[in-house]
């Protein structure tokens, strides 16, 4: 049976040095060689400088700085790298009003294959209103439902 899930990657994130390295990590070139994203390698400064401005602008500079997740989907799915594409494309939508960075992984780290997956940096701070998004159980439930959808639209089984 083909499996899919959500997980949020656990710690603190709270210091402004943890955005950087969350969205190096997401766009690592060894774990994503056919850059499958949504920024470039050379934007990873630039995008952290962004989602500081941010919380700034809001003076909401206090406890998780950026929430660090990924979707996993097993080999079952037989997902193309455009599927792949516009998967994470789509969780970006349903984030709208928030900074958010994807990368697709295939390798772990000692540059073996795994199973794909998508890694996320997301802002926890709305750009529009300053005010910080809740990662409750509601959302949680929400974005597996949401990705239920999505996923199932795109494969191939």
């Amino acid at each position: 049976m083909a499996e899919k899930y959500l997980q949020i990657v656990k710690g603190k994130y709270d210091k402004e040095s943890a955005i950087f390295y969350v969205i190096r990590y997401v766009r690592n070139p060894k774990k994503n060689p056919h850059g499958i994203s949504n920024i470039h390698e050379e934007e990873i400064l630039i995008l952290t400088k962004e989602f500081l401005q941010v919380q700034k602008r809001y003076r909401n500079e206090k406890g998780r700085r950026v929430y660090h997740f990924y979707l996993s989907l097993s080999k079952e799915y037989n997902l193309s790298y455009d599927a792949y594409f516009n998967i994470a494309f789509q969780i970006v939508d349903y984030f709208s009003d928030y900074q958010i960075v994807f990368g697709l992984h295939e390798f772990d780290n000692d540059g073996l294959p795994c199973n794909k997956h998508i890694h996320f940096a997301l802002n926890p701070i709305n750009y529009k209103t300053g005010k910080r998004i809740k990662m409750n159980k509601e959302r949680l439930f929400e974005l597996h439902r949401i990705m239920d959808s999505i996923v199932t639209e795109y494969s191939t089984d």
